[in-house]
């Protein structure tokens, strides 16, 4: 009975380790995703500031004194027209949209996968050992 517990106390706690490894650095609220949601905040804080600067810009130009018409000439479009934008026209001097930069390394996905499977092989190296251990 007591070689009972002590053989299954040390697959315990191998198990408690991995699985809380596993919970708080891979898991969805884990150090690896606060790592990347803080970069994905920075970025989207920065974007937003650039809008406001577009934006402050615009504003300075309506609150100019220029006429309708020169804003027509201007390229600038009233509130209420369509805009119809046909791609593959232009110069070729357009930009990608802006988009949220992936995040360098490997994904979260294949680390938990490559963990699992560590611990799969750690489990198994641990209980094979005890294995011959006992058989000896």
């Amino acid at each position: 009975m007591l070689t009972l517990r002590r053989r299954y106390f040390g697959a315990f706690i191998i198990i408690f380790i991995l699985a809380a490894v596993y919970i708080f650095v891979l898991g969805e609220s884990g150090i690896f995703e606060r790592v990347a949601l803080g970069k994905k905040k920075e970025y989207l804080l920065a974007r937003i500031e650039s809008l406001k600067e577009d934006n402050q810009k615009l504003q300075n130009v309506i609150d100019s004194k220029i006429t309708a018409s020169d804003f027509l000439n201007a390229g600038f479009i009233p509130a209420d027209k369509r805009v119809l934008v046909l791609k593959g026209l232009g110069a070729g001097s357009e930009k990608p949209p802006a988009e949220i930069p992936a995040a360098s390394g490997i994904q979260m996905t294949y680390l938990r996968v490559i963990f699992c499977v560590l611990s799969t092989l750690i489990l198994l190296f641990y209980f094979s050992r005890r294995n011959t251990a006992d058989d000896d």
